[in-house]
């Protein structure tokens, strides 16, 4: 063996710490969702015309789920699948199954684990992606603590229930950025999830049309620090929505700040895009959020708002949010029977923000009117 200088050595070490950084950085995963490949009951040939229509990513997060149908519980619909799936690794891609995108499955746990089951079986897929949002249970909103936490509680068991049914194919799960830092859910803290997923796709966007939450690196960096503990105790990819960019360039622009901000944590494993059939530079809205209330704060059900042409009405525990309002600042017009009308002049933060107001208390009684001065919340 020849032996090599030492200023040689020094160089190839050089070398060799430089292509490690440049393989960790190009091992960060690249994916986009990607839904309703499977509406209509396609042809094979017309799949793979809507795959090639599609802007995709190195990886494909492929929802295998079309509403409440379970595409690969058929044989037909399990051939459509794996003709997706062809056609994604002939291309380079890499594909993992999308599925449970309804929280139903938190109470019907045996159907979750069939589709689990079935889906981890499927040719060419390389993972699966579990998109459970337990907060849209029906009891979450109105629920008591105890209420939301034994609902966050049977989600994190489901989670740990499926990771055992897929092994040893890796099972993530879709999560909401705030849900770890969630005050009064233990359950949810990045422990616990981590524990129950191989990793955590991280949905930093709102609705469409706002509020705006991931539309920057500034935004996310606001949102999810360096020093999270989620960055150093769980396999985390952060998901932006194209809606909340203004163009590709702008989001590729904030998906490579994201990469060079965050690539040397423990935990960050990429970025996702939502999804690959949204437009970009969506419309941004005004939005109001508060909650209506008797006197002694009980909350009024389905009371009905109005603010410049916009109505809604009040859920259950009287929560609302009125979205896509014209104007800076309106009247607020809240009615319910049994109770006088209320009247309030509210300015509006600028479209892609919401604005929240304290309660609304209505009083019994015929008609009233009151115009009391608001600030906008936060």
């Amino acid at each position: 063996m020849r032996r090599v200088p030492p200023a040689a050595w020094h160089g190839f070490v050089l070398l060799a710490v430089v292509l490690s950084a440049g393989a960790a950085h190009a091992a960060l995963e690249d994916s986009v969702f990607v839904y309703d490949l499977f509406a209509g009951k396609p042809a094979c040939a017309q799949i793979e015309q809507r795959l090639a229509a599609l802007d995709l990513r190195p990886t494909v997060l492929l929802s295998v789920e079309q509403g409440p149908a379970f595409i690969p519980a058929t044989p037909e619909g399990r051939e459509q699948v794996a003709c997706a799936v062809r056609a994604l690794r002939r291309g380079k891609h890499h594909v993992k199954a999308m599925l449970l995108q309804d929280p139903g499955f938190l109470k019907d746990r045996s159907a979750a684990v069939q589709r689990v089951h079935a889906a981890a079986t499927l040719p060419g897929i390389e993972g699966l992606l579990i998109d459970v949002e337990p907060y849209t249970d029906p009891d979450w909103d109105c629920g008591k603590p105890e209420v939301r936490r034994q609902i966050a509680a049977g989600y994190v068991d489901l989670l740990r229930t499926l990771r055992s049914v897929a092994d040893p194919m890796p099972l993530e799960a879709a999560v909401a950025w705030w849900m770890p830092g969630m005050e009064g859910v233990p359950e949810f803290a990045t422990p616990r999830l981590a524990d129950a997923a191989d990793g955590l796709y991280l949905m930093l966007y709102g609705d469409e049309g706002g509020p705006l939450v991931g539309a920057t690196v500034a935004d996310v960096a606001g949102r999810i620090p360096g020093s999270s503990e989620m960055l150093h105790r769980a396999r985390v990819y952060f998901a932006l929505a194209r809606y909340e960019s203004p163009s590709p360039e702008a989001l590729n622009e904030t998906i490579g700040g994201l990469r060079r901000l965050y690539g040397k944590t423990q935990g960050f494993r990429g970025t996702a895009v939502f999804h690959a059939g949204s437009r970009y530079n969506a419309r941004r809205m005004r939005i109001l959020s508060g909650v209506v209330t008797d006197a002694e704060g009980n909350p009024v059900p389905n009371a009905q708002l109005e603010m410049a042409g916009v109505t809604t009405r009040a859920n259950i525990c009287g929560q609302f949010l009125l979205r896509g309002m014209q104007r800076d600042s309106a009247e607020l017009v809240v009615t319910a029977p049994g109770y006088r009308r209320v009247l309030q002049y509210v300015p509006l933060r600028p479209a892609g923000y919401q604005t929240e107001i304290p309660p609304i208390r209505l009083a019994i009684g015929p008609t009233f009117s009151e115009r009391p001065q608001l600030r906008g919340g936060n």
